[in-house]
């Protein structure tokens, strides 16, 4: 896209409607700020530069299952990463984000890895039970916001900003090849492939309550070819 900035580019890759966005009503200039946390002295925070970990010393998660992605674009991040934390520091919730504009820019671009982009903050939850609960309060929390770009890897919770798939919480690798892997029912090592495209492993299957209301994009297309 000769002649066009990176902000450019981030409008045209999470556009679905019209050339541009509107005007952002908030844009962070450069590192991302965490809401003020009332029980901070819970709360383990640390950088590598690229994302910022948000840890609940309180509670644990566990090395594996399912994970959310919330998307965003950059002119709504500050605003999205301000109402999502507030919520999961409420609820004892461990996530990482994007640490600044920049990286997420550098997420984002032309030239990122397709299977990162679109992934601003990522949330852990610890078990199914809650991982159910935030698809539907999160689905709430940034339904006001814009749609982000769409995550290759992940299933979409009901035309949302709210995205999900199942693989590692924590890092864990092979002892032959450094690629992360989780665990079989059987004990065995296998690859947490990030294709992408959405894929489940072979022991995994999605709860009974996402199959049953994950249904508004198929309403959404049956609907449209009835009216073709």
């Amino acid at each position: 896209m000769v002649g066009y900035s990176a902000d450019d580019y981030l409008r045209f890759s999470a556009d679905k409607e019209t050339i541009y966005y509107s005007e952002p009503v908030y844009a962070c200039e450069d590192a991302y700020v965490l809401p003020t946390n009332d029980n901070s002295e819970q709360w383990g925070v640390r950088s590598d530069g690229h994302w910022t970990y948000v840890n609940c010393l309180m509670y644990s998660f566990p090395p594996q299952g399912w994970k959310i992605h919330i998307t965003s674009t950059i002119y709504d991040a500050q605003n999205v990463l301000y109402d999502v934390a507030e919520y999961l520091f409420v609820k004892s919730i461990s996530f990482k984000y994007l640490s600044s504009r920049t990286c997420f820019i550098q997420a984002n671009g032309k030239y990122a890895d397709r299977l990162e982009s679109g992934k601003f903050i990522t949330i852990y939850p610890s078990s199914e039970h809650i991982f159910i609960q935030l698809l539907k309060d999160l689905k709430t929390i940034v339904c006001k916001y814009d749609d982000g770009p769409y995550i290759l890897t992940d299933k979409q919770w009901q035309n949302s900003n709210v995205f999900f798939r199942y693989g590692a919480l924590k890092p864990r690798f092979s002892n032959e090849k450094n690629v992360p892997v989780i665990v079989t029912p059987q004990g065995d090592l296998i690859p947490d492939k990030e294709l992408p495209l959405y894929s489940l492993p072979s022991f995994v299957d999605e709860p009974i309550y996402v199959k049953e209301n994950n249904y508004l994009l198929i309403n959404f297309i049956s609907n449209f070819r009835l009216s073709a």
